[in-house]
C-alpha cells in the first residue's frame, strides 16, 4: 500500500517507529533531523539514508511522519508546504495534544494529514518498539489518511482509537495523568515511606505487588468496585492518623486531601457506602483541624 515511508525526527518516537516499520517490512526511505547525529544514528540502525534537506525526503517519500517535539510541528509543517508537488503524498504528526489541522499548510497544498499517535510512554526507541504492538494507537484527521494510519496499526500489531479532532486535549489529558501522574504519584508514596524511615528502594521493591495488584484489581472489577483502604470502609480513625502526622509536610498534606476528596466521590458510588462516615472524612479534609 505504502512503498516509501520518511522519518522527521530521530528521537524515541520517531526511532521506535522506525524500528517497528522496517521490521514490518515496511521501506523507510529516510531520516531528517536537526540532529545530524541523531539521524545518523537512527538511519544506521533501520539500513536507511539521512537527508541534510526536507525537500529531499519528502519527494522521496510517499508517507512522511512529523515525531519532532510538539512545539516543531507547526514550523515544519510550514517548511513542508513550501515544496512544491505534495499532491498525494500523505503527512502524519505523532503528537498526542495536538490535532491534525495543525497540518494544515500542507494539507492546503494537496497533502493528506492525519495523526497517529502511540498510547504508550515510550522511554528509548528498543523499548518503544517492543511496547508499541501492545499499544493503542489514536487517528484522527483526513478520511484517507486516517484509513491509511489504521492499516499501518494493524500491520504493526497494535489496536486503533479513533478520535475527533475536538477530542484530542482531553484524551491527551487522561494520558497524562494515567502515565506521567502515575510516576508523581508513586514518587509520593515512596517519599512518605522514606519520612517514616524506609529506604527509597526497598520502599518501592515493597510497594511494586500492590502497585500491580490495583492494577489487576482495576482491570478486573472496575475502579470503583477495586477501590479499598480506609476512604471506602469509612475509616475516620486512620484517616485523622494520617493527617496528623502530615502537619509537618504542609504539600503532602494538600496532596493527601485533593486525593482524598476525589477517592471520596469514588466511594460514595459504591454500595456499601456510609453517608454518615462519608461526611465525617469529607469534614477531615476540609475542616480546621489538620492545617499543617
Amino acid at each position: 500500500m505504502i512503498n516509501s515511508i520518511g522519518i522527521i525526527g530521530a528521537g524515541r518516537v520517531g526511532g521506535a517507529l522506525s524500528l517497528l516499520l522496517r521490521e514490518k517490512g515496511f521501506n523507510i526511505s529516510g531520516v531528517y533531523s536537526k540532529s545530524l547525529s541523531s539521524a545518523e544514528k537512527l538511519a544506521l540502525k533501520i539500513n536507511s539514508f539521512v537527508y541534510r534537506d526536507l525537500e529531499s525526503l519528502v519527494m522521496e517519500s510517499e508517507l512522511i511522519f512529523i515525531t519532532t517535539p510538539d512545539r516543531e510541528i507547526a514550523r515544519v509543517a510550514r517548511e513542508i508546504a513550501k515544496i512544491p508537488n505534495l499532491k498525494g503524498k500523505y503527512f502524519a504528526h505523532t503528537s498526542g495534544s495536538q490535532c491534525y489541522k495543525i497540518l494544515s499548510p500542507i494539507k492546503e497544498k494537496g497533502g493528506i494529514t492525519f495523526t497517529m499517535h502511540p498510547l504508550q510512554a515510550i522511554a528509548s526507541p528498543e523499548m518503544g518498539r517492543q511496547v508499541m504492538p501492545e499499544a493503542y494507537f489514536s487517528l484522527e484527521g483526513d478520511p484517507e489518511g486516517v484509513k491509511l494510519g489504521a492499516y499501518l496499526v494493524r500491520v504493526l500489531g497494535a489496536k486503533v482509537l479513533y478520535l475527533k479532532e475536538n477530542q484530542k486535549s482531553l484524551y491527551h489529558a487522561g494520558a497524562v495523568v494515567a502515565s506521567n501522574y502515575l510516576v508523581t504519584l508513586i514518587d509520593i508514596a515512596l517519599e512518605l515511606l522514606e519520612i517514616s524511615g524506609i529506604d527509597r528502594e526497598e520502599g518501592y521493591r515493597a510497594l511494586k505487588p500492590l502497585i500491580l495488584g490495583t492494577l489487576n484489581n482495576i482491570e478486573k472489577y472496575g475502579t470503583v468496585k477495586a477501590l479499598t483502604g480506609p476512604i471506602a470502609r469509612g475509616d475516620t480513625l486512620t484517616i485523622e492518623q494520617h493527617l496528623e502526622k502530615l502537619q509537618d509536610y504542609p504539600k503532602l498534606m494538600e496532596f493527601y486531601r485533593v486525593l482524598g476528596k476525589r477517592t471520596l466521590e469514588m466511594a460514595q458510588k459504591r454500595d456499601d457506602y456510609n453517608p454518615e462516615k462519608g461526611q465525617e472524612i469529607l469534614k477531615l479534609f476540609e475542616g480546621e483541624k489538620f492545617n499543617g
